[in-house]
């Protein structure tokens, strides 16, 4: 049994991180680094996609790539209130 292959078992195992505030980090990166403005962010390896309903309520075009297709499944069957998948 692999964890990456149940993405439920997977969010359970990660549920401790504090998603906003990552977010926070990532967009102090990209206003100190970023030399264009940013609307597009590119997750690679993106997994059940914990950043793309902050990515988007923070005004941002979220895309996430993920080779397991366990992952890529749980993304579109979730319920995501200003998402558009």
């Amino acid at each position: 049994m692999k964890v990456y292959d149940y993405p439920r078992y997977y969010e359970i195992a990660f549920s401790f991180r504090k998603i906003p505030d990552e977010l926070d980090f990532f967009e102090y990166l990209i206003s100190k680094y970023a030399r264009v403005t940013v609307k597009d962010v590119l997750e690679l390896a993106s997994g059940t996609s914990p950043h793309l309903e902050e990515w988007s309520k923070r005004g941002y075009r979220y895309t996430g790539l993920d080779l397991n297709p366990a992952m890529i499944n749980n993304v579109k069957t979730r319920d995501w209130p200003d998402v558009a998948i």
